[in-house]
């Protein structure tokens, strides 16, 4: 996947809402030709991204930057889904950013995948009622997404001006199928590939891994991660393979989840199986991207 570092002079951090060019400061409605009028960077950033072969969505205001304690709707087979505060009751503030109506915003920390996607905000919340947000019109059917689809993150303190990109492949049943975002940056493009041909290794982050032993490769997740690094095991050995878990981490593969802590583990014993994780909760939370080319894995 072709990846684009682009570095800008100057001083601030530009945002998806910024327009172009500055100069004009009368007429801030988009022209159909030419520079005279200016044009919203999310927009130019979508062109760019278009002409190279990617799918875009229209850009968010917010991303999330944890799960949220939901309850998940799913409407009408996706249209008009709702995610509704189950928390205490506050008005809804997403990467330092206190969202407004009809709010364009980015869910990708669930528990649940499947509760993952863009939304509008519905209802900001307060102390005496819970938030509500509604899954966006152009994102609430399954015929909307797509493996690879891109969108520019307009604010917020972590986020302002990344880029992510949905990775889970179709096909996709609303409600029922994983929804995954992972950051699109230079950062985390490399993916360096390890064999491994001792009984055990530790892992670290953006980093493959053939283990190739007559014994079971244990393998033990990274003790650091950050939302949207990814691992993968791809076995060669005919020992096959263990994902082993270190305090307070576990592994969810579909509605199946690894027992919490260090207790917990992904195994498989059949020789080619492979398994690709990203990280949903700094640190601790793994959840697959890439499904196991069987039915054979033990998750303890």
């Amino acid at each position: 996947m072709a990846q684009i570092k682009i570095s800008a002079l100057g001083t601030g951090t530009p945002k998806g809402t910024d327009l172009t060019p500055a100069t004009d400061t009368t007429d801030t409605t988009q022209a159909a030709s030419g520079t005279t009028k200016k044009y919203v960077r999310s927009d130019e950033f979508n062109y760019v991204m278009g002409a190279l072969g990617y799918a875009t969505k229209s850009a968010c205001r917010v991303a999330s930057t944890a799960a949220l304690t939901v309850v998940y709707a799913n409407g009408a087979a996706g249209v008009g889904a709702t995610l509704t505060n189950a928390g205490a009751m506050a008005a809804l503030t997403l990467d330092g950013v206190a969202v407004a109506v009809s709010d364009r915003v980015l869910i990708w920390n669930q528990a649940s995948p499947l509760q993952n996607g863009i939304y509008t905000v519905t209802t900001v919340g307060s102390g005496a009622v819970n938030w509500v947000l509604t899954r966006a019109t152009d994102y609430d059917q399954a015929a909307e997404i797509a493996q690879g689809q891109i969108l520019l993150v307009n604010q917020g303190t972590l986020y302002t001006g990344k880029a992510f990109q949905q990775v889970a492949p179709a096909p996709f049943t609303m409600g029922t199928s994983d929804i995954v975002f992972e950051l699109f940056n230079t950062a985390q493009s490399v993916f360096n590939w390890n064999t491994i041909t001792a009984a055990s290794a530790q892992m670290t982050v953006n980093n493959g891994y053939f283990p190739n032993n007559v014994g079971v490769v244990t393998l033990t997740l990274p003790t650091t991660s950050i939302v949207g690094d990814e691992i993968a095991v791809s076995g060669q050995g005919a020992g096959g393979w263990l994902i082993a878990q270190g305090a307070g981490q576990q592994i969810q593969i579909g509605s199946s989840a690894s027992s919490l802590g260090a207790g917990g583990s992904v195994a498989s014993v059949n020789r080619y199986d492979s398994l690709r994780l990203v990280c949903m909760t700094a640190s601790t939370l793994w959840t697959t991207t890439g499904a196991p080319q069987s039915a054979g894995l033990t998750i303890v």
